[in-house]
């Protein structure tokens, strides 16, 4: 089962209310992300699947319902992985 994690050399600066900046200095990649991208970001300081993070953002009080949350949920993983904000693992699994 595929699980998200934050990359270890990102950095992240709250930055209220309008969300936060992530930083990558081995890459000098800069990202910034509003206040639901940053409930993402702080769901994945530890290894996630994607139901435990849709879990806990339904948890925290967003008003979507869980089919549209979970669109925006990856597309914001798939940025964040291209960027190399976020790692997968478990792929191994699917492939062996």
């Amino acid at each position: 089962m595929k699980q998200y994690f934050a990359d270890s050399h990102v950095t992240c600066r709250v930055e209220e209310p309008e969300g936060a900046l992530l930083y990558r200095p081995d890459i000098d990649s800069l990202q910034i992300i509003n206040m639901t991208g940053l409930m993402i970001w702080e769901a994945v300081q530890t290894p996630h699947t994607l139901d435990e993070i849709l879990e806990e953002l339904l948890t925290r009080g967003l008003d979507v319902s869980r089919d549209v949350l979970e669109k925006d949920v990856m597309v914001f993983i798939d940025e964040m992985i291209r960027s190399g904000h976020v790692r997968v693992s478990g792929d191994e699994v699917n492939n062996g």
